[in-house]
């Protein structure tokens, strides 16, 4: 099927990804024949070539992760407290990755689970400290700390996790 200068076909396959369940992928081309775009539920992949038909760039587009309810993040005393609305049906199961600010070597992780008390407190490292949580669904966004000399300064201290929309089974923890 000929359009004037535009998408030439697509292609629509369910691809097996595990027993449960499967995933869409489409597939476009330009008029010479060229992959130009492939599409996932969860990403696109878009591929540019120059007038010779060799690929000039892959460019991929991923959209944004829903925003659910609010996981608080915050410092008292030597510890970092995480909190969520126990009925909120947001995971309770979350982890910590953090380390000190450009220290490598210092990267540890924790596992928050938060379960139906809603709260969890995990020790602080010395130094300015840098943190990312993430939830069983995946991360959302990370934290900075601005300490100086020891000090535990968080900034930035709210985190988000997604929401689970897409699972309509799921009931609250």
């Amino acid at each position: 099927m000929r359009i004037a200068g535009a998408v030439l076909s697509v292609i629509l396959l369910i691809l097996p990804r595990g027993a449960a369940f499967a995933e869409t992928v489409r597939y476009s081309y330009d008029a010479a024949g060229r992959l130009i775009q492939v599409s996932y539920p969860d990403r696109t992949l878009e591929y540019a070539y120059d007038s010779g038909g060799n690929l000039l760039s892959r460019t991929v587009f991923v959209p944004p992760l829903p925003i659910g309810p609010t996981l608080a993040v915050q410092r008292v005393g030597d510890e970092l407290t995480i909190t969520y609305a126990t009925g909120a049906c947001v995971s309770s199961d979350h982890a910590l990755f953090m380390g000190l600010i450009g220290d490598f070597g210092t990267v540890t992780s924790a596992d928050c689970s938060i379960g139906s008390s809603g709260q969890v407190s995990i020790p602080l490292p010395a130094g300015n400290v840098w943190f990312l949580v993430a939830g069983v669904e995946g991360d959302r966004y990370s934290s900075v700390g601005n300490g100086a000399s020891g000090e535990r300064v968080l900034t930035g201290v709210e985190a988000f996790c997604p929401t689970f929309t897409a699972d309509t089974s799921r009931s609250c923890p």
